[in-house]
This record gives C-alpha cells, sequence and structure tokens, in this order.
C-alpha cells in the first residue's frame, strides 16, 4: 500500500480515492516518467524503485512526471529512503517529491536569452566586450578576431591587460 500526503495529491492534481502505484507494483504504465534528455524511463529506473530494489538512499534524483490524471509534464527532485526490517528486507520506502518546474522553465529562459543575445553579439561588427570590476566576462568573435586571441586566453583576464599601456588612465 501507499500513504501520500496532501501536498503529493495537489501537485499531480489527484483524490485521495486516486489509484497510486507502490514500489512492488510493476505496472506503472499511467504514468510517465522521463529522465533529463527526455527519455521515458522503465518501471525499474525510477528513483523510488530503485531505493526499494537496492536499499540505498536515492538523492535529489531529477525527472520529469506526467501523472495518469495530468497533461502537464513537471519537473521533480526525487529522494527515495529504504526503510529495511531488522533482517534486512524492505519495510518501506519513504520519498520526496520536490516541484521544480519553475526554477526549469526559468534555466530554459535564461538559455534561450542567452543563446539569442550570444547571437547578436557574434553578428556585431563592432567588438563587444562583457566585463566586471576590470575582469573580462566574456567577448564576441568580433574582439578575438581584432586582438587575435581565444576567448579563452581573454576571459578572466584584467581587461587593461589588452590596452595599450598609453591609454591605462
Amino acid at each position: 500500500f501507499s500513504i501520500v500526503n496532501p501536498a503529493f495529491l495537489k501537485m499531480f492534481d489527484l483524490q485521495e480515492t486516486s489509484d497510486i502505484k507502490n514500489v512492488n507494483d510493476r505496472n506503472w504504465g499511467e504514468w510517465q516518467v522521463f529522465d533529463e534528455k527526455g527519455k521515458l524511463l522503465e518501471v525499474d529506473e525510477h528513483p523510488v524503485r530503485k531505493a526499494a530494489m537496492t536499499g540505498k538512499t536515492v538523492s535529489n534524483h531529477l525527472v520529469a512526471v506526467r501523472a495518469p490524471s495530468d497533461s502537464k509534464l513537471r519537473w521533480m527532485l526525487i529522494s527515495a529512503a529504504p526503510i529495511l526490517k531488522p533482517n534486512g528486507q524492505l519495510d518501506a520506502v519513504i520519498c520526496t517529491y520536490h516541484d521544480v518546474t519553475e526554477r526549469k522553465q526559468a534555466e530554459e529562459t535564461l538559455r534561450d536569452s542567452e543563446e539569442r543575445f550570444r547571437q547578436l553579439a557574434d553578428a556585431s561588427f563592432e567588438g563587444l566586450v562583457i566585463h566586471a570590476e576590470g575582469l573580462i566576462l566574456d567577448v564576441n568573435k568580433r574582439v578575438t578576431d581584432m586582438l587575435g586571441y581565444d576567448p579563452a586566453d581573454l576571459v578572466g583576464k584584467p581587461f587593461w591587460e589588452f590596452i595599450d599601456t598609453n591609454y591605462h588612465d
């Protein structure tokens, strides 16, 4: 049997009467769980099932979950800790599901924005240097062409190293 708290039910838009599969049930077909690359996980690859099968704790395993009652994909950090009987057999598994969907969406939005900025910066006819407190954080392709350096040679170095000493002041 499975015991779930109201937060879990709400997270997946489930009712108390919903059939929640436990770790011994091999038919989780209604639930879809994907790894970070979008691969659908087999039942035995699910973090909770892994903890139950191995007797070892699984911590902060990132997966995307689609519940049977919902079409939304939610990103979860799942942790599962097996509770063993004195004889070493599995007694129960305590699981936590931490919804990180908003964080994943924010990361994706930031990645898209950074990619658009990179494309714009590299298309520029001007050399662009991003720096903070005098240290170079990033440069566009035009700067590397003008100076004849690889970006790795510039990033992290003081900006003034690449300025003629006559202009340091």
